[in-house]
């Protein structure tokens, strides 16, 4: 009954005085008033809780706020929220808030009002606007990035002569810079089978180089040759076209007589062979005189047919000579007698690495040769005129003691075997 008419007094004295609501309040809860006190559903007298100015319906402060009290009416209503004693600095330019220094709960800002403020001012020569370079930054107060004006990285180089290789960017990193000419070294003069020269080292200087071999002899023009051409090397190596001797025909300058052999009633008293290759024969004339009796059977036509003259001793009967045998062949050493006539034989070129198959065939002139139908094939080994080197795995032939040059770039010949120097 006690509680009851309290209330109804305490509500009395609000609506008679409004203006007197702030003072109430206080009064009340001096006199003894405890709200844990009463019995039943608090939240009926939760509108002095509003009325009463002190408090705003709130399930708590926004962090890192706080407030003093709930209402005694009701837990939902709070005092009013305010920044904790330790959000004291007002920051202003050049310093500002200081986001390092925080209350123990880890805020460092609570409406504008900072737990620290800290300087801004960046070092000499730097900036807070200035944009990352090679040249880095200096810390503020603040703990703020303050760069040197900006700087790049150096770039690379290009048109390079000899090639590029890995140098400092002056920013940490690596960059492309050119090469230096390395100059190629002079040669061991005693590898120089023609001797020495001077010749470029690459950089603008000179070396010493192997010199090459001078010709003794050039080509000739073939249709001023009396005897023909021949090939003869030239003193380095290469064949060059000659005209050829007389002597080099097997002929002499002085040889004279027909072309062709001796005939019926004629004796071969002499041949050569004339600055053309060709055999001259030098024949007499004779008749035989008949006889009645006569010993030898060979006939002209016998000889004839053997491509052959006549020759040895003969006798005549009934107009017709007889002889006691043949004489020189008609043909020449690579003829042979088919039919009556010189026949030159096909004689086919016998693969230059042998053969795994091989058919017999006419020659042309009666007899038969053997043709080539499948040829070895051939291993083609090079020779080396410079250092036999192994470059890469590979067997090179390199012209100087080394297998790259001063740009890096392979200068030998590779892939194959060589059979050396």
């Amino acid at each position: 009954m006690r509680v009851v008419i309290g209330l109804i007094l305490l509500s009395f004295c609000f609506v008679e005085n409004v203006d007197a609501k702030t003072t109430f309040l206080p009064d009340w809860q001096g006199a003894g008033m405890e709200t844990k006190s009463i019995e039943g559903n608090l939240n009926k007298d939760e509108p002095l809780c509003k009325q009463s100015g002190l408090y705003h319906k709130a399930d708590g402060c926004p962090a890192p706020k706080i407030f003093d009290e709930y209402c005694p009416f009701s837990d939902k209503w709070i005092s009013e929220c305010y920044c904790p004693s330790v959000f004291s600095e007002t920051c202003t330019s050049p310093y500002k808030g200081d986001v390092r220094v925080t209350d123990d709960n880890g805020y460092y800002n609570c409406d504008d009002l900072w737990v620290a403020c800290c300087d801004t001012t960046c070092p000499s020569g730097t900036s807070l606007d200035n944009a990352p370079g090679c040249d880095g930054y200096e810390l503020n107060a603040c703990g703020d990035r303050c760069y040197y004006p900006y700087r790049g990285p150096t770039p690379d180089e290009t048109g390079c002569d000899y090639g590029t290789e890995d140098c400092s960017d002056d920013c940490g990193g690596t960059r492309q810079c050119c090469k230096a000419c390395v100059p190629t070294a002079s040669v061991d003069e005693s590898t120089c089978e023609y001797g020495t020269t001077t010749c470029d080292d690459g950089c603008g200087g000179t070396r010493t180089c192997c010199d090459a071999c001078t010709p003794l002899l050039t080509s000739v023009d073939a249709s001023t040759c009396d005897y023909g051409t021949k090939q003869v090397d030239n003193g380095c190596g290469t064949n060059v076209t000659q005209c050829k001797t007389c002597a080099d025909n097997g002929g002499t300058a002085d040889c004279s007589g027909q072309t062709t052999a001796c005939g019926a009633n004629q004796t071969e008293t002499s041949s050569c062979i004339d600055c053309n290759g060709t055999t001259r024969y030098t024949c007499e004339d004779y008749e035989e005189e008949e006889t009645e009796t006569c010993s030898y059977s060979t006939t002209a036509s016998d000889c004839s047919s053997q491509c052959k003259n006549t020759g040895g001793n003969s006798c005549v009967i009934n107009g017709t000579t007889y002889y006691d045998s043949c004489g020189r062949s008609l043909c020449n050493s690579d003829q042979v007698c088919y039919d009556g006539d010189c026949c030159t034989p096909d004689k086919p070129e016998e693969p230059e690495c042998g053969c795994d198959d091989w058919r017999e065939e006419d020659d042309g002139c009666g007899g038969t040769v053997n043709y080539c139908r499948k040829p070895k094939p051939c291993t083609t080994v090079h020779t080396c005129d410079g250092y036999i080197l192994t470059c890469g795995a590979r067997s090179c032939c390199c012209p100087e003691n080394r297998c790259y040059d001063s740009n890096g770039d392979n200068m030998c010949d590779c892939g194959d075997e060589f059979d050396g120097l």
